[in-house]
């Protein structure tokens, strides 16, 4: 019989990394600093992943004894990808257990094998003692995937006039 550790089977080491670059200068008049970001990091859940691409801009400028502007913006763009696990309508069910990897992996005995001899993967629910309920953990990982794409942006423009002097 295989022992199999199933939560050996769904979890990894999670690598992170992040790169930035930035500028900045200017002159008595005006000032500048850009940045720019780059994050890629792995889950813990093996075909999980999280990348988020992401710019900031500061600019001030005094464009006249009286009249000075000020502009800010920050661009994002996140990629997130989500195995299978319950929805905001699931939470709390028998659906949402059976469809989350960790669960699956705790609950499964160790004498069932991740694949058939074929190189499918073992089905589970078949009326198999004590796993009735449950999902191949492994299946659900790499075969069930939740994509989502995030883009983003905050900004701001400050303008100041001086009406008076003082």
């Amino acid at each position: 019989l295989p022992d199999i550790d199933w939560l050996d089977q769904v979890f990894r080491t999670a690598p992170i990394q992040k790169y930035g670059l930035s500028a900045s200068g200017g002159s008595e008049n005006s000032k500048y600093y850009i940045t720019g970001e780059y994050l890629n990091q792995d889950g813990i859940i093996i075909n999980t992943n999280f990348k988020r691409y992401s710019a900031r801009a500061n600019i001030d400028a005094k464009l006249s004894d009286k009249l000075a502007i000020k502009l800010n913006f920050n661009p994002s763009f996140a990629d997130k990808h989500n195995v299978g696990g319950p929805g905001i309508d699931q939470v709390g069910s028998d659906a949402a257990r059976t469809s989350d990897v960790i669960y699956n992996a705790l609950v499964i005995p160790q004498y069932y094998s991740v694949w058939n001899e074929d190189g499918t993967y073992f089905p589970f629910g078949d009326g198999l003692d004590a796993v009735v309920s449950t999902q191949n953990p492994v299946a659900i990982a790499k075969e069930v995937t939740r994509q989502q794409k995030v883009m983003g942006f905050l900004g701001n423009i400050n303008a100041e006039y001086k009406i008076f002097e003082g």
